[in-house]
């Protein structure tokens, strides 16, 4: 096994440590046991003193890593509290502080498109600092709310995404990274599992919901979508070796995560995921599971059980024969109506950050808060238009990424992590047509970290071209 670990040339004091973190928190989620928050001030601060005096803070950022995904479940509540977003803050600043100082003496230039993510990364987050601030007038009540979301659900990913992308110049500890990342969607997907064999069978998709990290099954379906094509891209170029067909059993066990979410825009994301996986690898794999796909649409029977009865139940039997949405879709269907009416009221800068359910009142016929349900629509009608397409510039941008380096790069490995993080990312965003998750720091920390990985395999790439080529 240490033989096979040294083969994959990780880091394994931090890969050990996170895997230690994921078993202990896992543990003290399966034992409901809250720690209080000043202990977790007490670790963070030992573990960084410990970590920058023996000089590696990358075991530090591993562990860190591991653990914010799940630091829903151990805090016991969906919201945390502002102490613990403020401590997961101030860590990340911490991590970027760190490695931006001991990545001085690198020269490697970022490459065009990371210049770029950069620029429109700053760009969207400063729109969305100016739409909280033009929210003023609702008091410092409002000021501080936002604030505090903002931090939570943007601020300490985009930091960690900078410290990454310093961490990351070291090729072992992009490495260790994805790995630690691989083995915490893992852990996901067995406490996910286990939490619906303890729910057990209700008779109600709603009651049998498995919720996960997120204390909510759309959410955490979001987040397996995100990561679990990881081993599934690994092993489209590996499989010839038995060990790769580990990573098909991982992506199939991560399906079985997201079936028992109930979660219909899990599912689409799922299916979303494969053909694009298919389309990077096998234009003729892709060919067949876009038939299977046409299939499964024209003949239902032909799904999962599961599955079926979940997309059946969107739709129900009404007086006079009618068949009509069941709530939950129809109630999606008027916010998205009550968000284009608020955009085209609010066109440019939005209703102001964290104002969605406030402003949407008027406009649509609900009688319950209820946010957008889609990231798009949700992003366009608080912080504008403009933001919009930033924001889809962005993502834009992480594809192009991803792809250059899997067209350019002849490591087997990195092209089998490209093309898991392609489909990932067509998952997600599939997803996010029904859901808001970019804004959930435990379901989109990922995204950031891998982007932020790829991002500096590109900028080595095109150093070690450029240390090629002769002067």
């Amino acid at each position: 096994m240490l033989s096979f670990l040294r083969k994959l040339e990780i880091d394994l004091p931090a890969a050990a440590l996170a895997c230690g973190v994921l078993v202990l928190a896992s543990f003290l989620i399966v034992r409901e046991s809250i720690l209080p928050a000043n202990l977790y001030l007490l670790v963070f601060a030992a573990g960084g003193v410990y970590c920058l005096w023996i000089r590696r803070p990358e075991i530090f950022l591993g562990a860190f890593i591991a653990y914010l995904p799940l630091c829903k479940l151990l805090h016991g509540d969906r919201d945390i509290s502002h102490f613990l977003i403020g401590l997961h803050f101030i860590t990340a600043l911490g991590l970027l502080a760190v490695f931006t100082a001991a990545g001085r003496k690198d020269k490697t230039a970022p490459g065009a498109e990371e210049v770029w993510i950069r620029r429109l990364l700053a760009a969207l987050l400063s729109l969305q600092i100016l739409s909280i601030l033009s929210g003023w007038a609702y008091g410092l009540s409002y000021l501080q709310t936002a604030a505090w979301s903002w931090v939570e659900g943007w601020g300490t990913p985009v930091i960690v995404f900078f410290a990454v992308s310093q961490a990351a110049k070291d090729p072992r500890c992009r490495r260790t990274l994805v790995v630690i990342m691989m083995a915490a969607v893992m852990m996901v997907v067995l406490l996910l599992l286990r939490e619906h064999l303890e729910i057990g069978e209700t008779g109600s998709f709603d009651r049998s919901r498995a919720a996960g990290i997120a204390g909510e099954p759309n959410m955490t379906a979001s987040f397996i979508n995100l990561s679990v094509f990881l081993f599934a891209g690994l092993f489209l170029y590996f499989w010839k070796r038995p060990l790769a067909w580990a990573g098909a059993f991982a992506s199939l066990l991560g399906f079985r995560g997201i079936m028992v979410t109930y979660s219909r825009g899990g599912y689409l994301g799922f299916a979303a995921g494969l053909l694009a996986l298919s389309f990077y690898r096998s234009k003729i794999l892709f060919l067949i599971l876009l038939a299977a796909a046409g299939i499964a649409v024209l003949k239902p029977a032909y799904l999962p059980a599961p599955i079926r009865a979940r997309v059946e139940a969107t739709f129900e039997h009404k007086a006079h024969g009618e068949v009509g949405l069941e709530k939950s879709a129809g109630d999606r269907v008027l916010i998205w109506r009550g968000a284009l009416r608020l955009i085209r009221e609010y066109p440019v800068f939005g209703t102001g950050f964290d104002l969605f359910e406030k402003r949407v009142a008027p406009f649509w016929s609900g009688t319950r808060p209820f946010n957008a349900h889609n990231a798009y629509l949700m992003v366009a009608a608080e912080t504008g238009i403009p933001s919009l397409v930033i924001f889809l510039s962005l993502l834009g941008l992480f594809f192009k990424s991803a792809q250059r380096l899997m067209t350019e790069t002849k490591d087997l490995q990195v092209k089998g992590v490209c093309l898991g993080f392609l489909a990932g990312l067509s998952a997600f965003m599939m997803q996010n047509l029904y859901i808001d998750s970019f804004s959930w720091q435990e379901v989109s920390l990922y995204l950031w970290v891998m982007i932020a990985v790829i991002g500096a395999a590109l900028a080595g790439m095109n150093k070690k071209v450029s240390a090629e080529v002769p002067s």
